[in-house]
């Protein structure tokens, strides 16, 4: 076995795939940083790795307690499928719980976890798109700072309608993200963070 050639065999498979998927997280950035992004992607920071970490230590024991007090949940849960010309939409929400009602919990960490954060547009948008996914009528937005010591939360309610309509929307936008050209700008207060504001303004 010739291990260099495993790994670039896996290596080429893993970016015709990347190729061929988009994901939610994606589509619910502004479209057009997502857009740059795919054809220039940015290494990430010091503060989106700890912010990681922190993340995947959270969820399983968030989902654990919820199922201490009667709830049946489960973490790091992967979204149905949709397709748009040939492509797969997919997506991993953080917790779902199927019982006793279908609920769909976002949590970010941040060090500005408040109604201020700058990306809070782009995380709500993720939420409202794994609730329509799984069919929530309930879903919680969760901002934690890095010393999980300031908590930031918020609930999201869902109606039959609003599943199709934020269902539409995701294809819409998807089919944006994979055009030619890059898609509109979103003009929000994160425009002033924003790694590719040269190149988009």
């Amino acid at each position: 076995m010739d291990i260099r050639e495993v790994v670039e065999k896996a290596v080429k498979m893993e970016q015709v795939k990347k190729e061929n998927e988009i994901y939610i997280t994606e589509i619910s950035r502004c479209l057009r940083y997502s857009w740059y992004f795919r054809r220039k992607p940015i290494e990430p920071s010091h503060y989106a790795l700890l912010g990681s970490d922190v993340h995947s230590r959270l969820l399983p024991i968030i989902a654990e307690v919820l199922t201490q007090e009667g709830w049946e949940c489960d973490y790091e849960v992967e979204t149905p499928v949709l397709s748009i010309e040939n492509r797969l939409i997919r997506g991993r929400a953080d917790v779902v719980c199927i019982s006793p009602k279908r609920v769909v919990i976002e949590l970010k960490t941040t060090s500005n976890p408040s109604v201020f954060n700058k990306a809070i547009l782009f995380y709500r948008r993720q939420l409202w798109y794994y609730m329509a996914l799984f069919k929530a009528v309930l879903g919680y937005l969760v901002l934690i700072d890095f010393q999980g010591k300031i908590i930031y939360s918020e609930y999201h309610t869902m109606s039959e309608r609003e599943f199709r309509v934020f269902i539409k929307e995701i294809l819409d936008r998807a089919s944006a993200l994979i055009s030619t050209t890059p898609p509109s700008r979103e003009a929000t207060s994160f425009c002033n963070i924003c790694q590719f504001r040269n190149q988009c303004f």
